[in-house]
């Protein structure tokens, strides 16, 4: 699955993982998915780490179809702080298209090409620590925050 995400209902908090190649359908039903799941309450913080991300292949007319679609949603998405982690050329531009696209819908996004930056933005640097989401030895995945 191209995009993965995990709700951390206790801090407000999603956490998005891109791996693969992910194309614009994709974008439009995780938005879909997000926007019908019962533990999205408005407010939320999102991450969306795009670190393995190979390709992203969305065309300029499903580029305007997602912001639409996220525009649509806006009353579920209201107040969103959203950072991208978009290290590589092609999913850093298609990132920042989207926070063009977006801008003024009241919905805050940003696009990193780093970790730490992104995660400063979300939680504040100093309040937060990262550890693997999934434990696998050697693969990290997904961050996800723990309080000091």
């Amino acid at each position: 699955m191209p995009i993965e995400y995990n709700i951390i209902e206790d801090k407000n908090l999603i956490l998005v993982k891109g791996s693969g190649i992910i194309t614009g359908r994709d974008v439009l039903n995780h938005l879909a998915d997000l926007s019908k799941d019962d533990r999205y309450v408005s407010f939320m913080k999102k991450f969306i780490d795009y670190r393995f991300v190979q390709n992203i292949t969305v065309t300029s007319e499903e580029a305007w179809q997602i912001a639409d679609k996220k525009k649509a949603l806006r009353t579920i998405f209201h107040g969103e702080k959203c950072a991208f982690v978009s290290p590589k050329d092609i999913s850093f531009g298609a990132s920042r298209m989207h926070q063009i696209l977006v801008e003024g819908a009241d919905l805050s996004t940003e696009v990193f090409r780093n970790v730490e930056d992104g995660q400063g933005v979300i939680f504040c640097l100093n309040s937060v620590r990262f550890v693997s989401m999934y434990g696998t030895p050697g693969k990290t995945l997904l961050m996800t925050p723990v309080l000091q």
